[in-house]
């Protein structure tokens, strides 16, 4: 067995948050890929809020522009970016389950 001078493994912050990391990833996936009726009630809740946003963007393009209306796109925004990276951390290569 080798042993590195310069290695980090097992020591360090990294593997601190590595653990934790792991976990979530763990987490996310079975939310999304789960058949518990809390994965179910999930999955939905997304489902709904995409069509929320969805309405949202199109019903406020007709819109003149306003406080009101930037201060609700950005979160808007955000909650579509987080759903993207979360699909794309779950799925590097684009594998999605079939149904």
């Amino acid at each position: 067995m080798a042993f590195y001078r310069n290695s980090t493994k097992g020591h360090g912050p990294l593997d601190a948050v590595a653990v934790p990391f792991e976990a979530l990833k763990g987490r996310i996936r079975q939310l999304y890929e789960g058949d518990t009726f809390g994965c179910i009630k999930f999955r939905y809740a997304l489902l709904a809020l995409d069509i929320v946003t969805v309405l949202f963007i199109i019903a406020t393009s007709f819109l003149p522009r306003n406080r009101a209306i930037e201060t609700l796109d950005v979160p808007a925004g955000h909650f579509k970016f987080l759903r993207v990276w979360s699909v794309k951390f779950l799925h590097p290569r684009g594998r999605t389950r079939d149904c």
